[in-house]
């Protein structure tokens, strides 16, 4: 027999990540990896391109190509560390552009829980309370 909710929860996933990378990437002007990237160096501006990389699940080399086009659309920028590592951080306004994208992936959250009552969102925060 077809358990129509079961089957409604599990497909509920992929598709608030759709709606959430389709707001954060169109805010961002980037792509899938360079918005998480965004995110991350919004967060801890002292990275190395291999960490960056690392926190995405990309290679080094992966990782720099999209360094690259980050900084060539001017949403962040290289610069010197101890050793052979090199480090990319965001500038001030990109800092902004990082809040931005963070704010459009919300929304469409913010919409799906509109029907939500407080007492089930205090037991969602209760079940998942490492989320972010």
């Amino acid at each position: 027999m077809h358990d129509r909710p079961a089957s409604l929860l599990g497909a509920t996933p992929p598709a608030v990540t759709d709606l959430m990378l389709a707001a954060a990437t169109r805010a961002a002007g980037v792509g899938v990896s360079g918005a998480a990237a965004l995110v991350i160096l919004a967060d801890d501006p002292r990275l190395s391109v291999t960490e960056l990389g690392r926190c995405i699940s990309l290679t080094q080399s992966a990782a720099a190509r999209m360094v690259d086009s980050l900084t060539a659309a001017g949403l962040a920028q290289r610069h010197g560390t101890a050793g052979r590592a090199v480090g990319v951080r965001l500038t001030a306004p990109d800092v902004d552009a990082a809040g931005r994208l963070l704010a459009a992936r919300a929304e469409p959250l913010a919409d799906l829980l509109s029907d939500v009552d407080d007492t089930d969102r205090e037991r969602l925060a209760e079940r998942c309370p490492r989320c972010w």
